[in-house]
C-alpha cells in the first residue's frame, strides 16, 4: 500500500442506546468510490465514568473497553 492511495482517515466510536453516530460511514463510502484505502481507528474507553458518577462527582471508573473487529464491522 502506498501513502498517496489513502483517503480520509475515520474513527469509529463505541455507541450506546442514546448515541449512535454514523458520520464515518460516508467517509468510508467516498474513499471506496475513489478507489482509496481507508485507515480506520477503533474506539477504546479507558478511565470512563458513568453519567450517574459524573453527576454525583464520584471518581468511580468503568472497566476498560476496547472495540473488537467484530463490533467495528
Amino acid at each position: 500500500m502506498q501513502v498517496y492511495r489513502f483517503g480520509e482517515v475515520v474513527s469509529i466510536p463505541l455507541w450506546n442506546e442514546k448515541w449512535k453516530p454514523d458520520s464515518w460511514y460516508n467517509k468510508i463510502a467516498n474513499n471506496r468510490k475513489s478507489d482509496l484505502h481507508t485507515l480506520v481507528l477503533v474506539d477504546i474507553k479507558v478511565k470512563e465514568r458513568t453519567e450517574e458518577n459524573i453527576l454525583k462527582d464520584k471518581k468511580i471508573y468503568e472497566p476498560p473497553k476496547f472495540m473488537s473487529i467484530q463490533e467495528c464491522v
